[in-house]
């Protein structure tokens, strides 16, 4: 850590932070690359001055009020790095006439001309998700009918709203981070690492994706546990797998720490999961995100790792791309390999929940086939728990996948992908082997090693 630390060096930071991300977000546009790693690369210097400088004398609270200050200072422009927010106005404008959803294509309302007076043009234009069924599940659908009831016919009004609801939610994991931090008997100044971090601030309430919704009924399910309100823990437990369905993997983790409780508390997820998806809930509907979740597995990809190495033996062997096999086992060794750990932990504690979490999420993405920058924000949230910082790496290199949207026609520069993962896997590396032979304790296997 930095020995030398000033209030000029923590204002001048400050500042540095703030003006390249609000440069970043109001003044560039994605398929400049040039300008948008250049105001990356000074937001992120900015962060990284914070954590070096985190032993210092400045409060945590007081990174969490810079942290708000700047996400309210991106509620007034649209997205400039994702579109998904058009089909959550799409979808929320059929939610406001009565319309499921989940039910048709969107190209089906425009080809027959449905709804043209709220399912306009520009907005089908825009979508890139044309011939897809929706994935967004009821808990996001939500927030999708509000922002849209609350502006009808405003798209800057209704992206607003969204960016509003996940800024309340940031607010809350961060001040939960704190609370944890505090528990765990950790330095509360760690809650820079998720309060400050770039790729954080700009792909949850810069860019609307909504793991901050998961991120915080997660961090939240954790905290409520180690209170002991087992049932308000599995509610919220439920709606982070209603928000996205990763959540579920973290449920192995609680065998152990809950005993037979964990049989009720299962229940209970499963009942919460249930009636959040009930109002919407139909054979057409199961059918319709089935696909549109197989698509997603079976034929999207991007910025992988591991797969794309597969998928390169698979050409060598076969000749052609097998991500109808490699996808499947990649997502069956995810799976048991969180149970294994699960299981074979001995005697864990709540303490170290955060680390089993961080595992699960981060072979998951390890293994995917699709690996977005926002992804990576569920591992800065709960690294911050632990003493492992590899995914702080991995948020300042994943931004620079957002160099292949500058070429005509996209086009992925898989030696960009290369050296991304060569760095975060050789920092892992040195985690988890190096620091470990310096007497570092921990082993995934062994749960009573924090």
């Amino acid at each position: 850590m930095l020995k030398i630390h000033s209030k000029t060096g923590f204002i001048a930071s400050s500042i540095l932070l703030i003006a390249a991300i609000l440069w970043l977000t109001y003044g560039t546009v994605r398929t400049d690359s040039f300008q948008l790693l250049s105001s990356f690369i000074l937001a992120f210097i900015a962060y990284a001055y914070f954590i070096l400088t985190k032993n210092s004398n400045n409060k945590p609270l007081t990174y969490i009020y810079l942290g708000v200050i700047i996400r309210f200072s991106l509620l007034f422009t649209l997205p400039n790095l994702s579109d998904d927010f058009y089909r959550f106005i799409w979808d929320g404008r059929l939610l406001n006439h009565g319309i499921n959803p989940f039910l048709e294509l969107p190209s089906y309302y425009l080809d027959n001309q449905l709804y043209s007076d709220f399912l306009t043009p520009d907005i089908y234009n825009n979508l890139n998700s044309q011939n897809y069924f929706t994935v967004y599940p009821p808990v996001l659908q939500s927030v999708f009918w509000l922002a849209t009831a609350l502006f009808s016919k405003s798209v800057l009004g209704s992206v607003i709203v969204m960016k509003s609801v996940l800024l309340l939610f940031e607010i809350g994991s961060m001040i939960l981070i704190l609370k944890l931090l505090k528990h765990f008997k950790m330095p509360e100044q760690n809650v820079v690492l998720y309060a400050l971090n770039p790729v954080v601030i700009l792909e949850i309430v810069g860019n609307i994706h909504f793991e901050g919704a998961m991120i915080f009924f997660s961090l939240l399910a954790v905290w409520l546990l180690i209170k002991k309100k087992w049932f308000t823990s599995a509610l919220s437990m439920s709606i982070a797998i209603v928000a996205k369905l990763l959540p579920l993997m973290f449920l192995p983790f609680l065998i152990k720490r809950l005993g037979w409780k964990s049989i009720r508390y299962f229940a209970i997820v499963g009942l919460g999961v249930l009636a959040l998806f009930l109002p919407l809930l139909n054979a057409t509907f199961i059918k319709n995100i089935s696909t549109s979740v197989g698509l997603y597995f079976n034929n999207f990809e991007y910025n992988g790792s591991f797969y794309y190495f597969f998928r390169w033996v698979g050409y060598q062997i076969e000749g052609y791309n097998m991500i109808n096999y490699i996808s499947p086992l990649l997502s069956l060794t995810v799976a048991t390999s969180v149970f294994v750990v699960a299981l074979r932990s001995k005697m864990p504690k709540f303490e170290t929940l955060p680390l089993h979490i961080l595992f699960a999420l981060s072979i998951f993405y390890l293994l995917s086939t699709t690996v977005h920058p926002w992804y990576i924000t569920s591992l800065v949230a709960f690294c911050s728990l632990t003493r492992f910082r590899y995914p702080i790496v991995w948020s300042g290199l994943i931004f620079l996948t957002y160099i292949n949207y500058s070429a005509e026609p996209f086009h992925e520069n898989l030696w960009l992908v290369g050296f991304e993962y060569i760095i975060v896997l050789a920092w892992v590396f040195y985690e988890v082997i190096i620091k470990r032979k310096k007497s570092i304790r921990f082993n995934f296997f062994n749960s009573q090693d924090n």
